[in-house]
């Protein structure tokens, strides 16, 4: 299927939902066939927890960091931590995964699966435009999810799905 994908298509990457949920070997056989169509091929799988035996360079080339969405929301919206606190947790997360793989972490302020950040903030823009800032400058991918840039809320999952709004 993806051999498929990358010749028919030029798809070029993937973000596999709930990767831990199927077999290693799966991966390794997925990746390699990817690759041999595609050396630059890219994927990213969604995993909650340490990664590690993910990123070993024979299954996935990123991990969705939901660590990072943790301190910035710690750190941004709720204001429970200081300035060094947050330094101290990002770094762990930098330093977590040799540095290269760090640098290729998909790092997210919310998703179909996480309250919308904006709601953590209490509907604070300014918040949220802060933690994007960051999120823009931190080592990773930034990525957004669609509504941000409308400012749609939601903590519940019927409110955080919900469809994009348009003018």
């Amino acid at each position: 299927v993806g051999r498929f994908w990358i010749r028919e298509c030029g798809i070029d990457g993937w973000r596999m939902d709930v990767a831990n949920e199927i077999n290693h070997e799966f991966f390794r056989e997925f990746k390699k066939a990817i690759r041999e169509e595609n050396p630059d091929s890219f994927l990213i799988g969604e995993i909650w927890e340490n990664s590690e035996n993910w990123l070993l360079g024979d299954q996935f080339d990123s991990t969705m960091n939901y660590t990072f969405i943790s301190v910035c929301k710690e750190f941004f919206a709720e204001e429970s931590i200081n300035v060094q606190q947050f330094d101290e947790k990002i770094q762990k997360i930098i330093h977590r995964y040799p540095y290269p793989v760090s640098l290729a972490q998909m790092n997210f302020l919310d998703t179909h699966d996480v309250g919308r950040f904006l709601s953590f903030c209490h509907g604070d823009e300014r918040k949220l435009e802060l933690a994007l800032a960051f999120m823009m400058c931190a080592p990773g991918i930034p990525s957004i999810f669609y509504g941000d840039e409308k400012a749609m809320e939601g903590l519940e999952e019927w409110e955080y799905r919900r469809p994009m709004e348009y003018d």
